[in-house]
């Protein structure tokens, strides 16, 4: 099985592949800036991270946001199409903690500076876990971004 990400004029396309047959496909209306792959539910299966930004109901300024998706039966289906995580997210990652899969994220603090976050799945969304680090520079965020 394969996913990738397909632009079709201002429409990205989640499109998910097995044997080069197309089986399924998630219109994404927004501009896509990341996606990774990792088992983010930590159920044994690949899962997507899709990085999109877009505006929401309660908050009317485009921003980075966060969407999850997992692929079951040969069709991608969305676990959680966040609106914000407990900052606004500059950057994101997928990180291997132990045996679990944590979702790392750059915020933007009060201040500006930037900090390190971490969460984890839990049930239907994601819950945080810690502040790896706070009032930092982008360049030393994105730096420790997978550490």
């Amino acid at each position: 099985m394969k996913i990738s990400l397909h632009s079709e004029g201002t429409v990205n396309y989640l499109q998910c592949y097995v044997n080069d047959s197309l089986t399924s496909t998630w219109p994404l209306r927004y501009p896509v800036f990341k996606m990774v792959k990792g088992d983010v539910n930590n159920d044994g299966t690949e899962d997507l991270a899709v990085g999109v930004i877009k505006p929401t109901r309660r908050d009317p300024v485009a921003r980075k946001r966060l969407f999850l998706f997992q692929v079951r039966n040969r069709s991608v289906i969305p676990l959680w199409l966040g609106s914000s995580l407990s900052h606004p997210m500059e950057d994101f990652s997928l990180y291997k903690s132990g045996s679990r899969y944590v979702v790392r994220s750059i915020e933007v603090e009060k201040s500006e500076r930037y900090l390190i976050a971490e969460y984890e799945w839990f049930g239907f969304g994601l819950s945080f876990r810690k502040y790896l680090h706070r009032e930092l520079s982008l360049d030393k965020a994105r730096s420790l971004l997978d550490q």
